[in-house]
């Protein structure tokens, strides 16, 4: 699944959010880009159930 998020504003990059979105649960990728339009934040995220502990 794919969530993009866009912002019309000239705004710089915030690592702490892509430390936020890598700490969810079935992330498998995110990052940010700019464009004439503003900035773009995206993240892959898993569709599969997380895997439950056998023990």
């Amino acid at each position: 699944m794919l969530v993009v998020v866009l912002s019309h504003a000239a705004a710089g990059a915030d690592d702490a959010v892509l430390a936020d979105l890598s700490a969810v649960p079935g992330t498998a990728s995110c990052d940010t880009d700019t464009s004439d339009e503003g900035r773009r934040v995206w993240v892959v995220l898993s569709s599969e159930p997380p895997r439950t502990r056998q023990g």
